[in-house]
């Protein structure tokens, strides 16, 4: 059984109950016998949770074949939390999902080495509980919303969608080797974050599905699915700077 979250926030309060405490004692400039044993009371209490959480985080979730490192405006690592997005939700919704987007700002590590990769490593990567959402844009509402994100020095997307970049406009911008059509609806998977307009996003929207998942619930099911493989990640470049011509 996995340990539940309750546990986890029972830990946290006791390690803060000694820190407080720790904090008395030195701010009083006395040595009080009684808290410090409360301390260690609170210690052995917190113990074999602690012990437990340790355990599930240290399991080896999967296998990477190649690093995978954050860059702007993309890098092997954003653009495969993308990929995932877009193909976690198809799964959950039982539709095709057009395209993914990760906004740089929420990934929060460097990189994912080689090898083995533990559970502890995807709460690292993504620490907050944001939900997997599917929004559904008109073709000229998605165009400014790319070039929002261009401005915004670029975030990753998932396969199918180029453009190039210049001083933070959009050129040139095509999904799965066509113009984005302005009254087509397209389907985008995002962070509800972003959803709800985190960082100014200020979306236009037609309709808004609920995966039910968080994204880091996402990024443990694909190596779920991938439990037996070693996964070798192929970086293509999807944000073409103008000056690389």
């Amino acid at each position: 059984m996995k340990l539940r979250w309750e546990i986890i926030i029972l830990i946290c309060i006791g390690l803060w109950s000694c820190k407080v405490n720790h904090l008395s004692s030195i701010q009083s400039q006395t040595t009080n016998v009684s808290d410090l044993e409360e301390d260690v009371a609170v210690q052995k209490l917190v113990a074999p949770y602690k012990a437990a959480l340790d355990k599930e985080m240290d399991e080896v979730i999967g296998r990477l074949g190649t690093k995978l490192e954050k860059a702007r405006p993309e890098g092997s690592l954003g653009n495969w939390l993308a990929d995932v997005l877009v193909d976690q939700a198809s799964i959950y919704l039982d539709e095709k999902v057009d395209l993914g987007v990760m906004n740089s700002g929420g990934i929060r590590i460097g990189s994912l080495e080689q090898g083995e990769v533990k559970r502890r490593k995807i709460f690292e990567l993504m620490p907050f509980e944001n939900g997997l959402t599917v929004l559904y844009l008109k073709g000229n509402d998605l165009i400014d919303f790319i070039q929002f994100m261009a401005y915004k020095g670029g975030w990753p997307v998932s396969r199918g969608l180029q453009y190039k970049l210049d001083v933070g406009k959009a050129e040139q911008i095509q999904l799965n080797d066509q113009s984005i059509q302005a009254d087509q609806v397209y389907s985008v998977a995002i962070t509800d974050y972003i959803a709800n307009g985190g960082d100014g996003s200020g979306l236009k929207i037609i309709e808004r599905k609920e995966t039910g998942k968080s994204i880091r619930e996402a990024i443990f099911d694909y190596f779920a699915d991938r439990k037996n493989e070693e996964i070798f990640y192929e970086n293509r470049i999807r944000i073409k700077k103008r000056n690389n011509e």
